[in-house]
């Protein structure tokens, strides 16, 4: 008795206004432009730096050089951007704070030049010390983790970060790498053109990590998203 019944609607599964709420969420033509003219710009940006210091300045990619600078200046805001963040959004604390941890770390990281006149390698030092207080802090806070990297992560604007990730630590390394230069310039192979390969690939990188940041400070980390579900 009912088979031929047919089936109703769950009213919780097709909600009348779930067109409507999609729609909603779709970023406007305006916005979709103006990211687009800046990631061009980007892309303009980050060959003029290293030509600038290749032509203009110091004639080389160096530690010291206005690409360095650069890469150290983006990854520090993408720092003061999530760390501003904690105290926006406590409720994803732990998230936020350990990103902007990481963030600091690789700060250090491109300023080891630096620590190098106090003692050779002394960047581990302070990296070290930084990387334990962000671990004790996440413990602590480990409750805001995970449900706020996972609204992070399912936004438009963290993929710029992970992208720009992913470059800096894997394909800057490999594709900058004079393991693959060598055999392709034979004799005339030249450690400069190497370095600013590499250089060059770390600062698309950052610049998209920072790029993202903002995108992702204006958005909220995704957390009002979820606080206007609720």
């Amino acid at each position: 008795m009912g088979r031929n019944q047919p089936l109703e609607p769950d009213a919780h599964q097709m909600p009348d206004d779930a067109p409507l709420q999609t729609a909603r969420s779709l970023p406007t033509v305006g916005r979709i432009a103006t990211e687009f003219g800046c990631l061009v710009l980007l892309m303009i940006l980050v060959p003029l730096i290293v030509l600038l210091d290749v032509k203009v300045l110091s004639g080389r990619v160096s530690e010291t050089s206005l690409t360095e600078l650069a890469q150290a200046g983006s990854i520090l805001t993408t720092a003061i951007l999530f760390f501003i963040g904690t105290r926006r959004f406590p409720e994803a604390v732990g998230y936020l704070m350990s990103v902007a941890t990481l963030c600091a770390w690789m700060f250090i990281r491109e300023n080891d030049a630096y620590f190098d006149a106090i003692r050779h390698g002394f960047w581990v030092v302070p990296n070290t010390i930084l990387l334990g207080i962000g671990a004790l802090f996440a413990y602590r806070h480990r409750d805001t983790l995970k449900n706020p990297f996972r609204q992070h992560a399912a936004t438009r604007e963290a993929v710029f970060m992970m992208v720009g990730f992913v470059i800096i630590v894997i394909f800057s390394r490999v594709f900058g790498s004079g393991e693959l230069w060598r055999p392709i310039m034979g004799e005339t192979y030249n450690p400069a053109f190497k370095a600013a390969v590499q250089e060059s690939l770390e600062l698309l990188g950052y610049a998209l990590m920072v790029f993202g940041a903002v995108l992702s400070f204006r958005a909220g980390f995704g957390q009002v998203r979820r606080a206007k579900g609720n």
